[in-house]
Formats: structure tokens, sequence, C-alpha cells
């Protein structure tokens, strides 16, 4: 019995064809590496806004209605600025921006709640107690460009 070889045309449409499979190969672990990471980007943006806020929450529902101050941003101050004093009445908080973190002053210590913030906005009022906060976070995105995450909360203070 002759041992039959394989011809040049069946070797070279195998090559062909595993090309073709190994390029689809290839496509489809790129498209799932930038779907991780836009997802991941997300999800950190997210992360950020949602630390800032709650914590901001949690100070603003510990805090007397009528020590909350919302200090909008002006010409001479360009960051917006939230300040209350806590039920016990001694301890002072104030939230603001600095460049993309979001600071927490209790009497002088300051204290970094959220990072990769690109906007912190109060109104220029706070009714009654009622605080409308937006926190806004900008992360960059490892493929380029960034993603923004907006929360915008409403929260009352207590009643005296």
């Amino acid at each position: 019995m002759a041992c039959r070889g394989v011809t040049l045309v069946e070797m070279l449409l195998t090559a062909v064809i595993m090309t073709v499979v190994g390029g689809m190969i290839i496509i489809f672990i790129q498209v799932s590496r930038q779907s991780w990471l836009l997802t991941d980007t997300r999800l950190t943006a997210q992360a950020a806004s949602r630390q800032a806020m709650n914590r901001l929450r949690e100070d603003v529902r510990a805090a007397d209605q009528d020590s909350v101050t919302c200090l909008p941003g002006t010409a001479d101050v360009t960051d917006d600025r939230l300040q209350l004093t806590q039920n016990d009445g001694a301890t002072a908080i104030e939230y603001r921006l600095s460049g993309t973190s979001l600071i927490r002053r209790v009497g002088t210590t300051d204290q970094a709640v959220a990072s990769q913030i690109a906007a912190f906005v109060v109104p220029a009022t706070c009714p009654g107690g009622l605080v409308t906060v937006t926190v806004t976070a900008r992360v960059g995105s490892p493929l380029g460009g960034s993603t923004i995450q907006t929360l915008t909360s409403e929260v009352w203070a207590q009643a005296p």
C-alpha cells in the first residue's frame, strides 16, 4: 500500500482556514478586553460618586437643620461648599472640592472622602434643612477619553 501525501492545495487551504479562525479569536479577545476596561472605568466612576454621596448623606442627616449652610461658588471662591454642625452642637463639618478630591473637614482635620471628583455642586440656599447635592466623578479610561458619573441627592437635616 502506497502512502498518499498531502497536496499543496490542501496545505494552503488548511493554512487559510487556520488564519481566519485565529484572527477571529484574536478579535474576540480584544473586543472582550475593551468591554471589560470600559465597564471597569464606569464602575470606578460610579463607586467614587456613590462613596462621596453616602458619607455626605450621613453627615447631613445627623446635622441640625438650622446649622446647614450652602455656599455656592462665587467669583472669589470657585468651589461650592457645604457647612453643617452635627446635633451635638460642637462638631462642625465642611465639604469642599480640592483638585479632584472631595474634602471633609472636621474642625481643622481634612479627610479626602472620595477622589476623581470633577464637580461638587450645592444650591444657593438650603431651605428648611433640605440639601440638594450633585457629585460628578470623572475617571480616565485606559482606552482614551474618560467616563463621567453624576449623582444628585436630596437629603433632609434633622429638625431641631
